[in-house]
Formats: C-alpha cells, structure tokens, sequence
C-alpha cells in the first residue's frame, strides 16, 4: 500500500517520517513487522536497510475487516534518486509483503 507521504509529486525528503501501510493474513506469534527500502537501484540487498519496526502479533486481513497495520520509521540518509522501493517482512512467521514504489528520495 502506499504511504501517505508519497501522495504529493515531490520527492520524500531524506530523514522525513514514513508510515508504511500494510495487509497481513495468517496467525502471527512474538512477530515483528519490519519496513525495509532497497537500495538506490531498487534492489533488495541480503541485509536491507531498515526504515522502522513494529512488535506486533496482529493480523491485518482485509477479508476479515480489519484495518491496515503500519510501520513507522525515518527515511534513512541514502543516495538521492528515483528508483527506491519499500517492502514489509514479518518475523514469526517469516514472510516478504508486496514491494511498493518506485518513489523519489531527495535532500532538503
């Protein structure tokens, strides 16, 4: 899902506050969702760098009524560009969301 922060043309700003909203469905026990960004190629390293966390055993299933969760971070200091892309893991069990972007990042 897109985050609110995105909506306007303008590139986010670099250290600008991001709540990355989300879907999840299944049964979640001592989980954590973690925002993750790619790098300036839109690529998922290894080790991706993180934008937030949330300690959180909930399951957000539209099918089920329920809301979206959502991750709240920083925009990390990254290289400016256009081709930045945000994703959210879970921890327990282990599972990669939708990739969402492309998306500008810039200084300000």
């Amino acid at each position: 899902m897109q985050p609110v922060v995105t909506f306007d043309t303008n590139a986010v700003c670099i250290g600008s506050v991001i709540d990355i909203p989300f879907y999840s469905t299944g049964v979640y026990t001592f989980n954590t969702y973690t925002a993750q960004i790619s790098d300036s190629d839109g690529t998922f390293p290894a080790s991706p760098t993180v934008v937030g966390t949330f300690a959180n055993s909930a399951t957000y299933d539209p099918a089920l009524g329920s809301l979206p969760g959502s991750v709240s971070g920083l925009i990390p200091v990254v290289t400016p560009g256009c081709n930045y892309y945000l994703r959210i893991v879970s921890s327990n069990p282990v599972a990669t969301g939708t990739v969402w972007g492309p998306f500008c990042i810039q200084e300000c």
